[in-house]
């Protein structure tokens, strides 16, 4: 139908607009995605709740994802976070709670969201060894690892209030204390990161 096909053009020429907007004021594809998911979900609620029928020309195009790659520590690094005293020595409290994250991470190869969400309730101790069941939220399978006495150490410095296994930290602070103890530590060579527009 004619009202069909206008309601159709005046959100593609929306969509294009605004995007063409936020790119101009040098936005990447994550934020002006994250941007749309927020507009999508809000009118779905308009859908439900008042039977708003607009949702339906909202192009699935709309959502993009932007998957950055990954920067891997060498085993001889993260040697060095752990065993290095006069580093460690270096560290402020809230260097040395990064620097232990750092190391759970490498040892366990958990996203950073899977590891600030860690519970207590994943622990599981058999008698002789103590496990870390995962659940990842990314690609939803479930993992067992075995804790090395190091993780176990790190772990018991935390007793976090609540059932979080570690304290509460934004992944902005979190990633800035990385680049802090990357510094320290002499690891300045530059990483290649790309964006997309």
């Amino acid at each position: 139908s004619v009202h069909f096909r206008s309601r159709k053009q005046y959100w593609e020429r929306f969509y294009r607009q605004f995007t063409e907007y936020l790119y101009g004021r040098g936005s990447y594809d994550n934020y002006v995605s994250n941007l749309f998911k927020i507009i999508r979900t809000f009118f779905h609620y308009l859908h439900h709740q008042f039977g708003w029928l607009d949702y339906q020309f909202l192009p699935h195009r709309w959502i993009r994802t932007e998957h950055g790659g990954m920067v891997v520590i060498s085993p001889v690094r993260l040697r060095f976070l752990i065993q290095d005293e006069a580093f460690y020595q270096r560290l402020t409290k809230r260097q040395v709670f990064i620097r232990d994250l750092m190391i759970t991470g490498c040892m366990t190869a958990l996203r950073a969201s899977d590891l600030l969400n860690l519970r207590k309730q994943q622990l599981y101790c058999d008698g002789t060894h103590t496990w870390l069941v995962v659940n990842s939220k990314k690609t939803h399978q479930q993992s067992r690892i075995s804790l090395p006495e190091v993780l176990l150490r790190i772990i018991k410095k935390y007793p976090a209030k609540g059932k979080r296994i570690f304290p509460v930290i934004s992944n902005v602070n979190f990633n800035r204390q990385i680049k802090i103890i990357g510094n320290l530590a002499g690891w300045t060579e530059p990483v290649v990161c790309q964006r997309n527009k």
